[in-house]
């Protein structure tokens, strides 16, 4: 038996808040497919392999920069929201200055 496009549901395990999808960020690549990648990332950005790893923005291991810099997620979080797309106030000056520094 076929699902209709209504029954299924979305998952958003590894979609971020802000929209983007985790496994085509780099950092994300790096860290499940790409270790050499993950090691030069550390590198130029001065930091442990450690606090560079990141399994998307919805699991327990979040990059250094998504887990204090991310303002996004606590947002949505303090908002009780999934997305920054269902939120009254999108697309606000948080969500807009990310999209200018990181296009996607």
């Amino acid at each position: 038996m076929e699902k209709s496009i209504e029954t299924v549901k979305p998952d958003k395990r590894l979609t971020a808040v802000c929209g983007l999808f985790c496994p085509a960020c780099s950092v994300y690549i790096g860290a499940k497919e790409d270790p050499e990648r993950l090691n030069g990332m550390a590198e130029r950005l001065q930091q442990p392999l450690e606090k560079v790893t990141c399994n998307g923005c919805r699991s327990d291991k979040r990059s250094f920069y998504c887990e204090h810099y991310c303002t996004m997620f606590k947002c949505a979080a303090d908002k009780g929201i999934d997305f920054c797309g269902t939120c009254k106030e999108y697309p606000c000056a948080i969500l807009k200055e990310f999209q200018a520094a990181m296009p996607h």
